[in-house]
């Protein structure tokens, strides 16, 4: 594979930049201008890193793609980077691993939800997929939900943040939710807040209720995905669009 390779400056003064420059023992940018923009043999791939001598396994990309290495050796993990193209059609961002956040309040993750910061006032260390709503002792945080709950916005993107800490919690899109104990989902199923287990949900109903029905604003969302129960005593996690009442 054909890659430019950037590279911090070698020497860098004191309170000035460090400006990225191109490899051009690796660019061939002199063999360029007379070659198809298809030749495999022409650079599309750039990649800002501090190991230009090592392999990241980036794959040949159809159109030039800017890659974003973080400070790990790729020889011990080649997954931590963002990328940057445009493939014709679209602009991409992608990462290679993580979420991609945006500011230091919001971010997408992976498996494509919305996920805002807000404090977790549960008490306890979070636990993923359990549902949300908002807290009243204090602003910008959260608690769980109650037993058959109407005013669920979202639900905890990870597991293990502490109380009072910063958690992440997904309002829109895709995300993995926590199913009430020893239960199925099953996907295309009507997915709402459980009526036996605070903070937990129930994807065992095959059709929502009546518009009309006071427990239609019970509903957080959709389930897309069939998961078995793990037996007594064992939440399993399923994914589901979200979509609350």
């Amino acid at each position: 594979m054909q890659c430019a390779t950037l590279v911090p400056a070698p020497t860098v003064p004191v309170g000035q930049s460090i400006i990225p420059q191109i490899d051009k023992s690796k660019s061939k940018s002199s063999s360029i201008s007379s070659k198809s923009p298809t030749d495999d043999s022409i650079p599309k791939n750039f990649v800002l890193t501090l190991f230009p001598t090592t392999d990241h396994d980036h794959t040949v990309q159809t159109n030039p793609t800017f890659y974003v290495q973080s400070a790990t050796n790729p020889n011990s993990s080649n997954d931590e980077w963002v990328s940057f193209t445009h493939d014709q059609t679209d602009g991409i961002i992608k990462t290679g691993s993580g979420d991609l956040e945006l500011g230091e309040k919001t971010k997408f993750t992976r498996i494509g939800g919305l996920a805002i910061q807000l404090t977790n006032k549960t008490g306890v260390d979070t636990v993923a997929g359990q549902l949300v709503q908002a807290d009243t002792s204090a602003n910008d945080a959260v608690k769980l939900t109650g037993i058959d709950e109407e005013e669920c916005f979202g639900v905890f993107l990870d597991s293990g943040i502490a109380a009072n800490a910063e958690a992440w919690v997904v309002i829109s899109g895709i995300a993995d939710v926590a199913m009430e104990d020893n239960t199925t989902a099953t996907r295309g199923n009507w997915v709402r807040s459980s009526i036996t287990e605070a903070g937990y949900a129930d994807a065992t109903n095959a059709a929502p209720p009546s518009p009309a029905a006071f427990s239609h604003f019970n509903e957080i969302g959709n389930c897309i995905e069939t998961v078995t129960t793990g037996g007594i005593g064992t939440h399993i996690l399923a994914r589901c669009v979200l979509h609350f009442n």
